[in-house]
C-alpha cells in the first residue's frame, strides 16, 4: 500500500506541473495538495483515489457522461454576422433551420475547432485559431464560418479524472454529430472541416464517423492514453472523413520511462499512425524548446505549428518520410526521401495523397524551437534559411524603416508567388538575378533555376554544400556546362552576365538541362502543363533597358519550344523593382538614385507606370498587374488587424512619412502570358482603372521659390514666428544645428536630437535668413531634446512647451519655458498641471481665446481627449469633446483661424489609415465648443504630416504632406467663403544655389509674415537605406 500511495503522490505532482504549467496557472495546485494530504493521512477517500490511479494505469474507461452533465456548446462566427450559440439542449433540425436562415451555412466552408483535456470554451488558442481563420477568410474573400466546441464541462475536471474526460469524447462527438448530419441536409455542398486537439482529435473522429459528412478532419497530438493500443476506443482513425491529417509532437518520451520512473505514461499524444497522412515534426516527440520535463510542451507544440501554418503557407512543405512505421514505444530517428511531398499544416488537403504503403504516408519535418523568424530575429517575417547566407545578420542592428520595408517586401513577393505559381501546372522558375534569394527553400513544388554573377554563385554554392541544403547530383556531370555551380533534382544554380543572352539560350536547350528538367517531370505524371516563371527581385533595374528587353525576349522565345510538343505552356512574370512612380511627385525618387550611383550601381532601367505597361504588353503578355507598394502596404497589410497588431508590437515605429515614401517606388509587376489556344486577356481591371486615373493626374502650375544660402538640417521639430523680432525660433527636432560664426564646435556636424533653442533672424522682405543664434540652456538638465512637439507663445518670455517624444514609446510632459533674450538663454520650468495634462505627440495644439491652450489627439491613443489650459488661473482641465470630432487623430494639419476658431484637416488614425481630408473642421470655442465640417469643392486628397496657414482671413494654404495616393510636394489654395479649392502648385527651385537641392515636405515647419510670404524649415526623414534627407530652408510667396 504504501508503494502505491508514493507513486500516487508523485503522479499528482507531475500531473500538476505539467496541467498548471499550460494554463499560467502555479505550479502545484492547491487542491492537489490536500488531496495527498488525504493519501498520507490514509484517509476512507484515498482508497477511491487509488482505484482511480490503478484504472489509469491499465487505460480502463468508466461509462461516459451524459450530455445534460457535460453541457456543451457550439458557438458559430462569421465576418459581418453576430456571434450565435448553440446550446446542449437545443433541437438540431429546428436550430440548423434557424443558423440557414441568417446565413451562417451560407458559405464554401465551415470549420469546426475543439479543445481536449482540461481546456474549455475559454482557452485562448481556440478564439486565436478563430480569429485567424476569419481574418483569412476577409483577405483572401473565401466565404466561411468559424464555431467552437466548447465541452469544458466533461474535459476541463480535475487532473486525476482524466479516463472519465475520455471516456466523455464519445457523448460530446455523438451530440456534435446529430448537427453536422442536419447541416447537410440544409446545405448539400457545404465543406465541412473539422480541428481537435488531444481528446478533441477523437471528438471529431466520432462525429465524422457517425456523420459521414465530414470532408477533413485535422487531428493536433490526438491523445494517446485511453486510446493508443486499447481495444474499440474512440480514437480518430483515416475513414472518419474524406481527408484526415494528424501532427504528432508528444508521443514518445526517452527521458521518462514508465517502468522505471513515477509517471505512469510518458507522453500525451501518440507515435501510431492514424490519418490519411501523418506529420512527425522531429520525429514526433521531444519538441526542441518545450522543456526538460515539461510534457505538455511537446503536447501543445502542434497547436503552435497549425496556428503558424496558416499564414506561412509552403513553409512546412517536406518530400521526406519515416523509414518504417512506428510503434507506442518504439519510436522510429531515421527518413528517407519519397517521391511525394506533402505540406504539414492549414494547407495540408491542397496537396495529393500518397498511396498508403508502409511509410509512404508518414511524413518528416524538422522545426525550430521557436518560430525561426529573420530580420534581427525580430519576429518581421519567417525565413530560417537567411542564416546561411547573412552571417552577420543577428548582429547587426538596423533602423526600424529599414525593417519594416524589408518586411513589405516580402509580403509583396509572398503575394507574387500565390499569384504566379499554379498548383494544376509544373511550376519552373527562372530567376534573374538571384544573388542570395531563398525562394528555392520553401518552394519545394517548384523547378528553381538561378542566375547570377559567377562570384556570387561560387559563394552561394558553398554554403548550399556546407549546409547540406541540397542533395548534390555528381559534380562531375557539372562539367558539361561550366557556368553551373551546383545541380540537384529540384535546383541548377548558374553562374553568368545576363546580358549573354546567347549563352544562356545554350545552356537552357543543352541536353542536360532538358534531362534534369524531365526527369522532375515526370514526377507528377498527371500534370499536364508547364508554367515558366521569370522572377526579377531589384536585379533588371541595373541592366540597360535594351539589354534586360533582349534577355526577356529570348526566354519567351525559347521556354515554350523545350516542351510544346506534350505540354501546354505558361509564362508567368514576378517582378519586384524600383520604379517612376507617378504617385511620386516629391524628390525621394531622385534621392534613392543619387544614392546608388554613389555607391556605383548606377540604375539604367528606371520606369514608370505607362511604360513598364506598355513594356510587358509588347512583350506579348495578356494580363499585366501593377502594385505599387504604398496601396498593397496600406490595403493589404494596414487592414489586417491582426498582423498589423503582430509587426507594432515588434519594435517601436514612427516614421510613417519616410515608409509611405519607399514604398511609392517600389513596385509589384505580376504578368501572365497564355498559348493562343487559352489565350486570356485581362479586362478592365482596378488596377488598370487606377492607371488611368493616376495619368489623368491635374497638372499643376508652377510656383517658383528662393533658397536660403543658410541650411538648417531639421525635422520633426516646432516653430513660432516673432513679428517683432523678424525672427523663426526654432524647438526640438532631430537633426544638427548651424554653425555659428567663430564656433569651432564640430556637433553642428553630426545628427542628433536638437538641445536647443535656435533662432534664424531674417530680412525685411522675409526671403532670406540674415544671422543664426543658438540658444543655449542655464544648465544639461534644461536641455529640449524632444521630437513633434508643440510651441505656444505664453508672452515675451515664456513659452508653453507641449508634449513630443524621446522615442516612440516614450512621450514627453509640458513644460514651460523661459527665455533670457539677452543671454540667449532658456531654461526649463516644471510645472505640475494636473494629473490630467497631455502627454503625447503629433498632436495638435493651439492658442484660443487669446489666453487659453487647447491640446488634443497624437500618436498615443490612451492620451487623445481634449485638455485645455488657461493661462491666467493656470489650470489644465478636460473638456468634452464635441460630436463627430475624431480625438484618434495624429500629424494632422492645423491653423488659427481667428481669436476663437481652429481649423484642422487631415492626419492618420491610431491604426495608420487616412483620415477624410476633403473637408476642413471648424472647432469654434465662443461660447461651447461647436464643431463644423465644410467639404472642399474640387478636393479629394487625404493627406498627413503636412501644413496648414491662413493666407488672409479668407483664404487658406495647406502644404505638402503625404497623399494617400501620390507623395507630394504640392501647394493648396482654399477660398473659405466658397470652400472651394482655387489653386494647386509645386514648388520649383530658382538660383544658382538650388542645383541638386531636393524637397520632401514632410515633418517641416511653415511659417509666414502675414503678408503673403511663406518660409518651410527643416523636413525630409530617414529614407531607408539610402541616407538622411534634409530640405532646405525655402521662400515663396502666394
Amino acid at each position: 500500500m504504501t508503494t502505491k500511495i508514493v507513486k500516487f503522490i508523485s503522479l499528482l505532482v507531475s500531473l500538476s506541473i505539467i496541467f498548471t504549467t499550460a494554463r499560467s496557472t502555479v505550479l502545484i495546485n492547491p487542491l492537489l495538495q490536500k488531496l495527498a494530504d488525504k493519501i498520507l493521512n490514509k484517509t476512507e477517500e484515498a482508497n477511491e483515489l487509488i482505484d482511480e490511479f490503478n484504472a489509469l494505469l491499465n487505460f480502463s474507461l468508466p461509462d461516459p457522461w451524459n450530455i445534460e452533465t457535460i453541457k456543451p456548446t457550439l458557438t458559430f462566427y462569421q465576418i459581418g454576422n453576430k456571434n450565435f450559440e448553440v446550446l446542449y439542449d437545443f433541437d438540431p433540425k429546428k436550430t440548423v433551420a434557424h443558423l440557414n436562415s441568417i446565413g451562417f451555412l451560407h458559405v464554401q466552408q465551415l470549420i469546426l475547432i475543439t479543445h481536449g483535456f482540461h481546456n474549455n470554451f475559454d482557452t485562448d488558442w481556440l478564439h486565436d485559431y478563430k480569429d485567424v481563420i476569419l481574418n483569412i477568410t476577409a483577405s483572401q474573400k473565401i466565404p466561411q464560418t468559424v464555431a467552437i466546441l466548447g465541452w469544458g464541462g466533461g474535459a476541463d475536471i480535475l487532473v486525476f479524472r482524466y479516463r472519465q474526460a475520455a471516456a466523455n469524447v464519445l457523448t460530446v462527438g455523438q451530440w456534435l454529430a446529430k448537427f453536422v448530419i442536419e447541416i447537410k441536409k440544409v446545405q448539400s455542398n457545404l465543406r465541412v472541416y473539422g480541428i481537435g486537439h488531444s481528446l478533441g482529435a477523437h471528438v471529431m473522429g466520432v462525429a465524422g464517423r457517425i456523420s459521414k459528412n465530414f470532408d477533413r478532419i485535422t487531428g493536433l497530438d490526438p491523445a494517446g492514453p485511453c486510446f493508443e493500443k486499447v481495444e474499440n476506443s474512440e480514437t480518430l482513425r483515416p475513414s472518419d472523413a474524406k481527408f484526415v491529417d494528424v501532427i504528432h509532437t508528444d508521443g514518445y518520451d526517452s527521458r521518462l520511462d514508465p517502468s522505471e520512473w513515477f509517471f505512469p505514461v510518458n507522453h500525451y499524444g501518440s507515435l501510431i499512425p492514424i490519418g490519411s497522412v501523418d506529420f512527425y515534426p522531429n520525429y514526433g516527440y521531444h519538441q526542441p524548446g518545450a522543456g526538460t520535463f515539461t510534457v505538455a510542451g511537446s503536447h501543445l507544440r502542434s497547436l503552435d505549428l497549425f496556428l503558424w501554418s496558416m499564414t506561412n503557407r509552403n513553409r512546412f512543405v517536406t518530400d521526406l518520410i519515416l523509414t518504417k512505421v512506428p510503434d507506442f514505444d518504439d519510436p522510429v530517428t531515421e527518413n528517407k526521401p519519397s517521391s511525394y511531398r506533402a505540406e504539414m499544416g492549414f494547407f495540408s488537403d491542397r496537396w495529393p495523397i500518397p498511396p498508403r504503403n508502409e511509410s509512404n504516408t508518414l511524413f518528416y519535418l524538422k522545426t525550430n524551437k521557436n518560430e525561426p523568424w529573420s530580420l534581427i530575429n525580430k519576429g518581421y517575417y519567417q525565413d530560417e534559411y537567411l542564416q546561411y547566407f547573412v552571417a552577420s545578420s543577428k548582429n547587426v542592428k538596423r533602423s526600424p524603416i529599414i525593417n519594416r520595408g524589408y518586411y513589405i517586401r516580402s509580403k509583396a513577393i509572398d503575394f507574387g508567388w500565390c499569384k504566379t505559381i499554379q498548383s494544376d501546372h509544373h511550376n519552373v522558375v527562372l530567376s534573374l538575378g538571384s544573388g542570395y534569394d531563398t525562394s528555392s527553400f520553401h518552394h519545394l513544388d517548384c523547378f528553381f533555376i538561378e542566375f547570377d554573377y559567377a562570384d556570387v554563385c561560387r559563394r552561394k554554392s558553398e554554403i548550399i554544400r556546407q549546409q547540406n541544403l541540397y542533395e548534390e547530383i555528381d559534380s562531375k556531370q557539372q562539367a558539361q556546362i561550366e557556368e553551373i555551380y551546383f545541380k540537384s533534382s529540384r535546383y541548377l544554380l548558374i553562374g553568368i552576365d545576363l546580358r549573354e543572352t546567347q549563352r544562356i539560350e545554350e545552356i537552357l536547350q543543352s541536353s542536360s538541362i532538358k534531362e534534369l528538367l524531365e526527369a522532375f517531370l515526370v514526377r507528377a505524371s498527371t500534370k499536364t502543363s508547364i508554367n515558366f516563371i521569370l522572377f526579377n527581385e531589384c536585379s533588371l533595374c541595373y541592366l540597360k533597358q535594351i539589354d534586360s528587353d533582349r534577355l526577356l525576349s529570348k526566354l519567351i522565345e525559347i521556354l515554350p519550344r523545350l516542351f510544346e510538343d506534350r505540354y501546354l505552356i505558361s509564362i508567368h512574370y514576378l517582378g519586384y523593382e524600383m520604379y517612376r512612380s507617378l504617385r511620386c511627385r516629391n524628390d525621394f525618387d531622385r534621392f534613392m538614385l543619387k544614392h546608388f550611383s554613389s555607391i556605383g550601381a548606377p540604375i539604367e532601367t528606371f520606369l514608370d507606370d505607362k511604360q513598364i505597361y506598355d513594356r510587358f504588353k509588347s512583350l506579348g503578355f495578356n494580363q499585366i498587374e501593377l502594385i505599387n507598394m504604398k496601396r498593397f502596404w496600406r490595403d493589404s497589410i494596414q487592414n489586417d488587424v491582426l498582423e498589423r497588431k503582430r509587426i507594432e508590437s515588434i519594435e517601436p515605429f514612427d516614421e510613417w512619412e519616410e515608409l509611405d515614401c519607399v514604398c511609392s517606388v517600389y513596385n509589384l509587376t505580376v504578368c501572365a502570358k497564355f498559348k493562343p489556344s487559352s489565350l486570356q486577356v485581362l479586362k478592365d481591371s482596378e488596377n488598370t482603372e487606377a492607371l488611368s486615373n493616376d495619368l489623368k493626374m491635374t497638372k499643376l502650375q508652377k510656383l517658383l521659390t528662393s533658397i536660403s544660402a543658410i541650411e538648417m538640417p531639421i525635422f520633426g521639430h516646432s516653430s513660432h514666428f516673432v513679428s517683432e523680432k523678424n525672427s523663426i525660433r526654432i524647438f526640438g527636432g532631430f537633426g544638427s544645428q548651424p554653425k555659428e560664426d567663430g564656433d569651432e564646435d564640430r556637433r553642428h556636424r553630426n545628427h542628433h536630437r536638437i538641445e536647443n533653442i535656435i533662432e534664424l533672424r531674417l530680412n525685411d522682405s522675409f526671403d532670406e535668413i540674415i544671422t543664426v543664434n543658438v540658444w543655449q540652456p542655464k544648465d544639461q538638465h534644461h536641455r529640449i531634446s524632444r521630437l513633434h512637439c508643440q510651441t505656444i507663445p505664453i508672452d515675451e518670455c515664456h513659452y508653453f512647451l507641449s508634449g513630443g517624444r524621446t522615442s516612440p514609446r516614450s512621450s514627453s510632459s509640458n513644460v514651460i519655458i523661459k527665455i533670457d533674450p539677452n543671454s540667449q538663454s532658456f531654461q526649463l520650468q516644471n510645472h505640475s498641471f494636473s494629473s490630467i495634462e497631455l502627454s503625447n505627440y503629433r498632436h495638435i495644439c493651439s492658442l484660443i481665446n487669446d489666453r487659453k491652450i487647447i491640446q488634443f489627439g497624437g500618436a498615443i491613443p490612451s492620451q487623445q481627449s481634449i485638455r485645455l489650459y488657461d493661462i491666467e488661473s493656470d489650470r489644465m482641465v478636460r473638456i468634452e469633446s464635441p460630436p463627430h470630432l475624431n480625438l484618434d487623430r495624429h500629424s494632422s494639419a492645423f491653423t488659427t483661424h481667428s481669436s476663437h476658431s481652429l481649423l484642422l484637416n487631415g492626419g492618420l488614425d491610431s491604426s495608420g489609415h487616412f483620415l477624410e481630408s476633403s473637408s476642413l473642421e471648424l472647432l469654434d470655442f465662443r461660447d461651447s465648443m461647436t464643431l463644423k465640417c465644410f467639404r472642399i469643392e474640387n478636393f479629394d486628397h487625404r493627406l498627413y504630416s503636412h501644413r496648414m496657414r491662413m493666407i488672409n482671413e479668407n483664404e487658406v494654404l495647406i502644404v505638402g504632406g503625404i497623399n494617400s495616393r501620390i507623395t507630394s510636394n504640392t501647394i493648396y489654395r482654399i477660398d473659405l467663403r466658397q470652400m472651394k479649392l482655387l489653386d494647386q502648385f509645386q514648388l520649383a527651385l530658382s538660383g544658382l544655389n538650388c542645383r541638386d537641392k531636393l524637397l520632401m515636405f514632410h515633418n517641416f515647419a511653415l511659417e509666414t509674415n502675414g503678408a503673403s510670404k511663406f518660409c518651410t524649415i527643416g523636413g525630409g526623414g530617414n529614407c531607408f537605406s539610402f541616407g538622411t534627407h534634409f530640405n532646405p530652408i525655402v521662400f515663396f510667396q502666394i
